[in-house]
């Protein structure tokens, strides 16, 4: 258990750091470019 625990922090941890260095408006890009699309479908 101490192990996955440890994993869980450590993929925690570099997950909030990718987010701090600015590595995931990528997908909210993506998001907002499939909105258009959406609202083209509807």
């Amino acid at each position: 258990r101490a192990a996955s625990r440890r994993l869980v922090a450590y993929l925690l941890q570099s997950f909030r750091v990718e987010a701090a260095h600015g590595a995931l408006p990528a997908p909210s890009a993506l998001s907002l470019r499939s909105l258009p699309l959406a609202a083209h479908g509807s």
